[in-house]
This record gives structure tokens, sequence and C-alpha cells, in this order.
């Protein structure tokens, strides 16, 4: 058996990190594009979540900004591993081919503002709520 001291280990640094992704308006707003419902007052568990991990470590705040409308055929989605042949995904023997999500109508999609065609998002759909907003430093 290998015996290994603890003690020989070099010491790293490490540092903890909070990433909050899309707490934006369009999300967190009752009147957003697409309004996160459950579970109710998310905006204050946001909001109570980084005030208590605030001395413990970092925040990383991300957010999604589309400043025009987009193509979903322009998009580059991977969904799986399989090797690309043309354009297209390779599809192994004796496995159907995944469904293409970009062949179903873009207007019963609830995401279809993020597309052509969809509806315009408003200059402040990509903004924080106030009460977050004043948390962003």
């Amino acid at each position: 058996m290998l015996n290994l001291d603890p003690a020989l280990f070099p010491k790293l640094t490490t540092r903890k990190a909070l990433v909050i992704v899309d707490a934006q308006n369009d999300f967190l707003s009752p009147d957003g594009a697409l309004p996160v419902t459950l579970p109710n007052n998310l905006t204050e568990h946001i909001s109570d979540l980084v005030k208590a991990f605030r001395p413990y470590g970092d925040i990383i705040w991300v957010r999604s900004v589309y400043e025009e409308s987009r193509d979903p055929e322009d998009e580059s989605i991977l969904t799986s591993d399989a090797p690309m042949i043309g354009g297209r995904r390779a599809v192994a023997r004796g496995r159907r081919p995944q469904a293409n999500p970009h062949d179903q109508p873009s207007s019963e999609c609830p995401e279809a503002f993020l597309t052509a065609g969809g509806r315009t998002a408003r200059p402040a759909s990509a903004e924080a709520p106030p009460a977050l907003k004043s948390l962003m430093r």
C-alpha cells in the first residue's frame, strides 16, 4: 500500500463563489416575457441568499442580453457528442435521430421572443429588478 503524508501536500488557496444566472426582469417580473412564478418571492429569496453568502465568497451575476432577433437555425446547440457530417449530426446505426426543435413553429414556443420573428424584447427586460440591482457590486 502506498503511504501518503498529507503534510507534504501543497497548500492550495481556494475561493467560493455563488453564480446567479438570469436574475433579470424577463424572468423575475410578473409582466416579464417568461415570468418564474414558483417559488413565490423568488427575488426576495435571491436577495437573502446573496446577503447570507457575501461574507464567504464572490458573487457572479450572469444575464442574457439579446440586442436583436436571432434565427434559431444560426445557433449551434450541441445535444450530442456524435460527429457532425455536412452540418448535420451523424446518427449511429439502430438509433433514431432526435426531433429537431427548430422544426416547430416559433409562434407556439413561449421563448419565441428570442428568435427572428418573435416579439421584440423591451429595453429593461435584461436589467435586474431594483431589489437585486442594489446588491450588485
